[in-house]
């Protein structure tokens, strides 16, 4: 996988897409989150950000948010919003069924579970 080249004013940063846990909308710029808690602005938009990450453990939520399918804790159907590691919570836009089937397509054969009528769903990576 390759690294994304975060340009500042003063310096150049080289990060790795697995640090990454969401990115969100800002008009022409993208605000990135990372999993130590730091975060960046990049002066691209979200489309473009996204095809130059070229990586499949990203979905598209909605216009606004994009997620490292990695680092999703809860899926909240009724209320619309996904509780990040961080404990983020981000809108989704997404039917749900198309969510599912882009995370399920994404997490690499790993198991997804969900119970019977719930209102959450919960991914589990152990399994």
């Amino acid at each position: 996988m390759t690294r994304v080249l975060i340009n500042s004013l003063d310096k150049i940063f080289f990060l790795n897409p697995i640090e990454i846990i969401y990115c969100k909308s800002d008009n022409n710029y993208t605000q990135i989150y990372l999993v130590n808690g730091d975060h960046f602005i990049q002066c691209t938009s979200l489309k473009r950000f996204y095809e130059e990450l070229n990586s499949n453990d990203f979905v598209r939520i909605s216009q606004s948010y994009l997620i490292n399918i990695n680092f999703i804790k809860l899926i909240d159907k009724k209320k619309r919003f996904i509780m990040m590691s961080n404990t983020e919570l981000l809108p989704f836009t997404v039917q749900v069924k198309e969510l599912l089937t882009l995370i399920i397509a994404r997490n690499d054969g790993r198991k997804l579970l969900s119970e019977n009528g719930a209102d959450s769903i919960i991914l589990d990576k152990s399994l």
